[in-house]
């Protein structure tokens, strides 16, 4: 973005037919190739050596080494009072973010948001590029605050912007950081090849760049779209990234309601012979009864509570009042 050139992406060992056509309809002499060999092979710089391009590799020992590397390459002169951090174990936010901030000239660090804090690299990169103030982009499920309470010891100046999901943390990117333009680049917010390539174009043509579900808009996305005056849309990648009801401005239907919570199970029945269902009716007051029923209850005909049971003072056994 710095420098004004396209992202291409390529197969990670050979270089698509795609790809070189573009390359040379474009007239590149240079391509800056980004990640390791087991990102790119050296097959592909080969490939590119023989179509007469210089290659230049920036790359670290992983993706956080190799977001730092690009970042002092493209900062190392001007420096950056103002970095934008993501969680490089997810891609939605740093996509969503590189939007906003290459026409502002913000770089965007790709961190271990799980750390307790910035590794040391990362306070080194801060301190030459003479970093005041950072955000964080995504809620505490990516940089977590145990990363940002110790980037706040170094750095003046920390800030987050999140949503509850992907969704929304793009459209309060978009809202904070508006690009004043009626047009916006809508991208799969579930792979990130078409709004990685997105998020420079937008870039260069001053547009937002939100991220979506493959079927429909997020209400959150639709509602920031008209918030933000957004009348023409473009969508990145075929049918199959996004389907024509996304173009069709189509606003996903809210989850279903949860079915209600069935109805309990009657409660069980008293045994027989319980005061809460007595053995018979019509029993007689005093009148005897089988040992059988020794312990049984029954009822009057007037409904009085009868039980078959000895007394202190007569061992035969009666209907007595309970």
């Amino acid at each position: 973005m710095v420098e004004g050139g396209p992202l291409l992406l390529t197969m990670r060992d050979r270089l698509p037919e795609t790809v070189r056509a573009e390359l040379s309809r474009l007239g590149v002499t240079k391509v800056v190739v980004v990640g390791g060999v087991n990102a790119v092979d050296a097959s592909v710089v080969d490939e590119l050596g023989v179509l007469g391009i210089t290659v230049e590799r920036v790359s670290g020992t992983d993706r956080f080494a190799t977001s730092r590397a690009l970042i002092q390459r493209a900062f190392s002169v001007t420096g950056a009072t103002q970095v934008f951090l993501a969680t490089g174990s997810n891609f939605p936010d740093a996509l969503s973010a590189g939007a906003a901030s290459g026409p502002r000239g913000i770089p965007v660090l790709l961190v271990d948001g799980s750390s307790s804090g910035p590794s040391l690299d990362d306070l080194g990169l801060f301190q030459a590029l003479g970093t005041t103030s950072a955000t964080l982009i995504g809620g505490s499920a990516a940089i977590g605050e145990g990363y940002a309470g110790g980037l706040r010891k170094s750095v003046s100046s920390v800030g987050r912007i999140a949503g509850q999901d992907r969704y929304e943390t793009s459209v309060l990117i978009n809202s904070q950081f508006p690009s004043g333009s009626s047009s916006a680049l809508i991208a799969t917010g579930t792979a990130y090849a078409d709004a990685l390539a997105g998020a420079v174009l937008a870039g260069r043509t001053g547009s937002s760049l939100y991220v979506v579900t493959p079927t429909c808009l997020p209400p959150v996305v639709a509602n920031g779209l008209a918030s933000a005056g957004v009348t023409e849309l473009t969508l990145l990648g075929g049918a199959a990234a996004l389907s024509p009801a996304v173009a069709d401005r189509f606003v996903c239907l809210p989850p279903p309601a949860p079915a209600p919570a069935p109805n309990p199970p009657p409660a069980p029945a008293p045994p027989l012979g319980s005061a809460g269902n007595p053995h018979r009716d019509g029993v007689t007051p005093g009148a005897f009864c089988k040992a059988s029923l020794d312990g049984q209850y029954g009822r009057t005909a007037t409904g009085l509570l009868m039980v078959c049971s000895r007394s202190a003072t007569d061992s035969r056994l009666r209907w007595r009042q309970a």
